[in-house]
């Protein structure tokens, strides 16, 4: 990843469910114009390696969540304070999209 697709990384992301295929998940700007939906999750993802995510949580009450992120290759991992880490493989990144796909 070159300084410009990292530096594009870091921000506010929204997930675009509508736009989600073949076993990867697409995220938009948190200021893109979605349609209508019942909840949306985010990934705001700071230049520090701090990471805030936003989930529907019980009776769709948001419930955020802190930790960190690393980006070592074309993966990214998320870290909780739980232990629980996520790594993804980072398949697109521009200033206005970004797709990723779940490694399991």
């Amino acid at each position: 990843m070159n300084k410009e697709e990292l530096h594009f990384l870091s921000q506010n992301w929204t997930h675009s469910f509508e736009e989600d295929h073949d076993g990867e998940t697409v995220y938009r700007p948190a200021a893109h114009s979605f349609p209508r939906s019942r909840g949306r999750t985010h990934l705001n993802l700071k230049e520090n390696g701090e990471v805030r995510s936003l989930d529907i949580g019980y009776n769709d009450v948001p419930e955020e969540i802190k930790g960190s992120w690393t980006v070592e290759g074309n993966h990214i991992s998320i870290h909780y304070p739980d232990g629980k880490r996520e790594v993804y493989e980072l398949k697109e990144i521009k200033p206005d999209k970004l797709v990723l796909r779940f490694n399991r």
